[in-house]
């Protein structure tokens, strides 16, 4: 597996068995320095979401682990205050999401990424028609619903 011996740009094999392999460590750190020189920014900034994601899921299953020991001893998902675990979700996701966006800014500055713009290409093999935009007025190909 690619992941489990990554190569750095002076062609040494680096074993990411010490942190990836330690179930401590391995929930918390990606090696994303190494990622990021084997596989390039794009899915250094995958695993780093997802290393941020996983760090914060540890807020919502403590606060909801206790809504659901009460669920489980009443025998029923509608339980009293069930409400409060809703807006302590609502404001998790709300954080989250500003704290990933300061994390990944600091992440693209770091690796040169700034302006970095990722344009999706449309597949060569699909044709669609040429129509005048409605936004900008040139003419780029339309492609249906179906």
């Amino acid at each position: 597996y690619p992941l489990c011996a990554l190569a750095v740009s002076d062609e040494r094999p680096v074993s990411t068995q010490s942190t990836w392999g330690n179930p401590i460590s391995s929930r918390w750190r990606q090696p994303l320095r190494e990622i990021r020189k084997y596989y390039g920014e794009y899915f250094a900034l995958y695993f780093a979401f997802l290393e941020c994601y996983c760090q914060w899921l540890a807020i919502p299953a403590i606060v909801g682990f206790p809504f659901f020991c009460f669920q489980i001893s009443r025998g029923t998902p509608s339980v009293p205050g069930i409400w409060i675990l809703g807006l302590i979700i609502s404001l998790w996701a709300t954080v989250f999401l500003e704290v990933w966006k300061r994390r990944e800014a600091k992440y693209r500055v770091q690796w040169g990424q700034v302006n970095f713009k990722s344009y999706e290409q449309p597949r060569p093999e699909f044709e669609g028609i040429w129509k005048s935009s409605p936004i900008t007025g040139r003419l780029e190909e339309h492609f249906g619903i179906f």
